[in-house]
């Protein structure tokens, strides 16, 4: 069905909830969201994101067998909160000790420094990253908790092609700046502003696959399309037909998008609706799915269903969704 676009939100590079099927018997409600949200994340350790000689001296990371995606938590033994940290410790002259985590696994490198004829300061020659941000959209609240779930797959890093670990996380109130259309081929993308402007409106505790969670503080919820709660359904409800999504794809705020779904996987964990967007005022505005979207939710019949987590690069008006059974089951 063509190549899909994994990250539904726009990457800015800076620098556990357990629910069971009692859950859905119990008439478990939530307050869907569909408004815009920006998110920041400090990655748990330094993402190794590629190599950087110094000067003639070729890359020590890359002699020393660092590899993309790598993670890394200590460097001779001292723990690594951030880039400074990294730098600060960093033996010269002599061999140094790097605790990396790749795959799941924890590895020990060891690597001899150089020295960087632009400032004769020694390094490793390794490009990383220590925190995360962008946009996404709410998927919902829990007005009885405070908990929250956004984004409907997780926080990736751009060049590593990993879910980044973190350590916490701040989600921020977003406005909406502009709308770049999805094409066949070229995924479009919300654009907005948060961070300084924004109001902080929650923490973040979890990445997951299923999206990111966490505590809102931002219970004042008049401004929201549903300001009371709304029952969800089980996968076993979801039928073939006619859906909508709540999304924020112009300056008024969230609204009410057609759709129909085409397609319903139960097995899977996390694409598990097949969808295409058949609201003109949407394709219109956006072309279809665009990243920033990531996260909106969806409703059939009354109920909350899941929520828009990819979209197929080659036909922008469809794209994926996962249950919100499995996204209140798949956090740990």
């Amino acid at each position: 069905m063509g190549k899909t676009c994994r990250r539904l939100w726009t990457i800015l590079v800076s620098a556990a909830l357990i629910y069971s099927a009692s859950a859905f018997s119990e008439g478990r409600t939530l307050i869907p969201g569909g408004q815009l949200v920006g998110v920041m994340v400090k990655t748990d350790g330094l993402v190794y994101v590629g190599a950087s000689d110094l000067g003639s001296s070729p890359s020590p990371a890359r002699i020393g067998g660092l590899k993309n995606g790598d993670v890394i938590r200590k460097i001779n033994g001292i723990t690594i909160d951030g880039v400074q940290s990294l730098s600060e410790n960093v033996r010269p002259g002599t061999e140094n000790t790097l605790e990396v985590m790749r795959g799941g696994e924890t590895l020990s490198l060891s690597l001899t420094p150089a020295t960087d004829p632009r400032d004769g300061r020694p390094k490793i020659g390794a490009w990383v990253r220590e925190s995360v941000a962008g946009l996404g959209t709410l998927t919902y609240i829990d007005p009885k908790t405070g908990e929250y779930a956004a984004l409907g797959h997780a926080i990736s890093d751009p060049d590593a092609d990993i879910v980044v670990p973190i350590t916490e996380g701040i989600l921020f109130d977003a406005t909406l700046t502009n709308v770049i259309r999805g094409e066949k081929g070229t995924p479009g993308e919300l654009s907005g502003t948060f961070l300084s402007e924004g109001e902080v409106i929650g923490k973040i505790d979890e990445n997951a696959q299923s999206g990111i969670k966490g505590t809102f503080t931002k219970m004042n919820l008049s401004d929201y399309l549903y300001s009371g709660p709304m029952e969800i359904a089980e996968k076993g409800e979801v039928k073939i037909g006619h859906a909508e999504i709540l999304s924020t794809v112009s300056e008024t705020g969230a609204d009410v998008y057609g759709i129909d779904i085409i397609g319903i996987d139960e097995s899977g964990s996390e694409r598990n609706l097949l969808i295409k967007v058949t609201d003109q005022a949407l394709l219109n505005k956006t072309g279809g799915i665009v990243q920033g979207m990531s996260g909106s939710p969806i409703i059939q019949d009354g109920k909350l269903i899941g929520a828009i987590t990819h979209v197929l690069v080659n036909d922008p008006t469809r794209g994926y969704g996962i249950f919100i059974e499995n996204m209140l089951d798949a956090a740990s």
